[in-house]
């Protein structure tokens, strides 16, 4: 993530201005598209420590209001647990795990930051789909031995 020191902190002020930047560029060359959508994976990158999401991310993806940055971050968020194994008959437990996750999240953006809690209830649903079908064929692989 841009404007990140080597401890790993964010500085928030910075990395707005480089958003701005950015954004202003992506426009000059006709590349605006792009732009937001890198703009959502980069965002997706910060480390999830502390009180997650930070106040400043909330604010960056709420002021942006764009339906490419949140799509990019969404997907970011969902590809950064990367493969997933589990005994056969497992189920969804792991996806149960991430659903807490992301409820926990809302618990924070809930109140002020409407498009970064719709990001979050959209990965629930996705981990719900994919926990429901993980649990099916679990019994299934079940049912057969």
């Amino acid at each position: 993530v841009p404007c990140t020191d080597e401890n790993g902190q964010v500085n928030d002020e910075m990395l707005k201005k480089y958003i701005e930047e950015l954004i202003e560029l992506g426009k000059k060359n006709h590349y605006e598209d792009c732009v937001y959508y890198t703009i959502g994976h980069m965002l997706g990158n910060i480390p999830e420590r502390g009180a997650y999401p930070p106040d400043y991310l909330s604010e960056i993806i709420e002021n942006l209001n764009n339906n490419e940055v949140d799509s990019a971050y969404s997907a970011r968020m969902f590809n950064k647990r990367g493969v997933s194994t589990r005994a056969s008959t497992a189920g969804g437990d792991i996806e149960r795990e991430y659903i807490k996750k992301y409820q926990s999240y809302i618990e924070i953006t809930k109140c002020q930051y409407p498009r970064i809690t719709n990001v979050f209830k959209g990965l629930i649903r996705t981990y719900e789909e994919i926990a429901e079908r993980e649990d099916r064929e679990a019994k299934l692989r079940d049912l057969s031995i």
